[in-house]
């Protein structure tokens, strides 16, 4: 009997299904454990690579910042590289106090945001016909259910 034709017609070649897929779990969780031997590997010799590499780029860069703030203008350009230097102004904000200030000076930029919970809805209806009604009875517009139905396949202890 091949696979495409195998049919379970009682308990017996249901149980037997279900062996069949405790061994298929025990066989993934198997393949995923060494899986996950070889990624460490690769993982541990990249990193033991990069680091090296890693150090080195850091120290190259310490030292051309080293000479660059002695060179006029801080700059250096090379026929292999430049340096790119930029003065930010990067703000930090006070939240508080900036607030203060909008609702004083730029009432516009205030901008209001509604929001609900919809896990705290759910205990304000029922579903009635694929409705969601109220308790005065009104339907909530803005709520649609699907039915649909979910299988899973659990396996008994001591076959896993």
């Amino acid at each position: 009997m091949s696979e495409s034709e195998f049919i379970i017609q009682d308990d017996m070649t249901a149980n037997w299904a279900f062996s069949k897929l405790a061994e298929d779990k025990q066989k993934l969780m198997d393949l995923d454990k060494q899986k996950q031997a070889y990624m460490d590997q690769v993982n541990n010799w990249y990193e033991r690579k990069a680091n090296k590499i890693i150090d080195q780029r850091d120290y190259m860069q310490s030292k051309l910042n080293d000479y660059r703030i002695t060179k006029p203008g801080g700059k250096i350009d090379v026929p292999f590289g430049r340096t790119i230097v930029k003065n930010l102004h990067k703000p930090k904000y006070n939240d508080d106090k900036l607030l203060n200030y909008v609702r004083m000076n730029q009432p516009k930029m205030i901008k209001t945001e509604y929001k609900f919970s919809k896990n705290e809805l759910k205990k304000h209806y029922q579903i009635v016909d694929g409705k969601a009604i109220d308790a005065n009875g009104q339907i909530i517009d803005g709520i649609k259910f699907e039915q649909t139905e979910s299988v899973s396949f659990k396996l008994n202890k001591g076959t896993e």
